[in-house]
């Protein structure tokens, strides 16, 4: 069962500008957010960007208990336009620097992947009621966030709303939707089992997995 965090340290992870947040899960609201920002002209930037992760990190955890970390996913491939196997590589490393600076902190990580820009897009759409040919943008996400959380638009940069709503997308959405996909794997196998004793071991493991629902619901086991 993944144990519910009281905080999420969600990151918008770049080479260059990073956005990152401090998410309260239990009032589904940011309490800090902010900008990480490295020169790509000095000698080592991923070890400057490994530095400042790892201190951003460590005092969080220190202010937070219970905290979590995670990011926007990286993409699967390149995206068209802007997108080079230079800017797709040091992202690459940005991902690297944000793993090793958990991994230094001793950090609970949500998993190794992160929230994909599909889910956000998919969530941003439905919450605004636009269609799903709507092409969604960041002044979208940055709108959005600034009116529900009452933020200063003017001061509140991309990376940074992008990071809020990363983190709104994986607890209103993501962290149970992943949950549910773990029970329905756990019923697959359950019918695939002859022991009884086996079945019962996996309704057991089923319930497990629901006490991690942030949003619990009455979900049968013997189906």
């Amino acid at each position: 069962m993944r144990q519910i965090p009281s905080y999420i340290l969600m990151f918008d992870l770049a080479s260059h500008i990073t956005g990152w947040c401090v998410y309260d899960v239990k009032a589904g609201k940011p309490l800090e957010h902010g900008i990480i920002e490295v020169d790509r002209d000095q000698d080592c930037p991923d070890f400057a960007l490994l530095n400042d992760l790892s201190a951003l990190i460590h005092s969080k955890m220190m202010q937070h208990p219970n905290l979590m970390v995670s990011t926007e996913a990286m993409p699967a491939q390149l995206r068209g336009g802007s997108s080079t196997i230079k800017t797709f590589i040091a992202m690459a490393r940005a991902h690297c620097d944000l793993d090793l600076a958990c991994e230094m902190n001793h950090a609970s990580v949500y998993d190794r992947i992160g929230v994909y820009p599909a889910s956000t897009y998919a969530y941003i759409k439905r919450l605004l009621n636009k269609p799903n040919d709507y092409k969604v943008d960041k002044d979208d996400i940055k709108s959005y966030v600034c009116s529900l959380f009452s933020l200063d638009s003017a001061a509140l940069r991309y990376d940074e709303s992008d990071a809020i709503f990363l983190a709104k997308t994986l607890v209103d959405v993501k962290w149970d939707n992943d949950v549910r996909e773990q029970v329905r794997e756990l019923k697959r196998h359950k019918k695939e089992l002859k022991s009884e004793a086996g079945k019962v071991a996996v309704d057991v493991e089923i319930k497990e997995e629901l006490k991690g629902l942030l949003r619990p619901t009455s979900c049968k086991t013997d189906s």
